[in-house]
């Protein structure tokens, strides 16, 4: 009991140290050069929730590879694990770019072409079939099924 504790222990340990590292790292080093070199495009990013999103994916990688830890002695518990790990890695990739396209239509609606080819629908549209490929995908993992197979005809 005290072997899986430990090893659960750790496993979180480093999903924090990765979460933390990353967000630090974004804000110390690209937020910087960000502003830099595009300064229109830095307060879309800044306001957005990308960073966020960005160490939260980090962490959920670091989860799945340090999941190794606890696969010895506890198959089961690790399958769980896993595939819960997979299901969210899954629905932050899936905000991560509906952000992303978000972040495209703020810095696209700062030009004076926006004015007249408003784009705002289109990127609405494209976010909205990026979350419903984002819960195919989960609906796949959780039923076990290859993600290509659930898009197949």
């Amino acid at each position: 009991m005290f072997d899986i504790l430990l090893r659960g222990g750790v496993v979180i340990a480093l999903t924090a140290g990765a979460y933390f590292l990353t967000r630090m790292l974004l804000a110390r080093f690209a937020l910087p050069l960000l502003r830099r070199s595009r300064p229109a495009w830095a307060a879309p990013v800044e306001r957005s929730r990308l960073l966020m999103l960005t160490a939260l994916l980090a962490a959920v990688l670091t989860l799945g590879v340090a999941l190794g830890l606890l696969a010895y002695g506890y198959p089961q518990l690790t399958e769980l694990v896993r595939l819960l790990d997979t299901a969210v890695g899954i629905g932050i990739l899936a905000l991560m770019l509906s952000t992303m396209a978000s972040i495209g239509l703020a810095i696209y609606e700062q030009q004076p072409l926006a004015k007249e080819v408003p784009l705002k629908g289109f990127v609405q549209l494209i976010q909205g079939g990026i979350f419903l490929i984002g819960a195919l995908m989960i609906v796949a993992v959780f039923l076990g099924v290859p993600a290509l197979y659930s898009f197949a005809a």
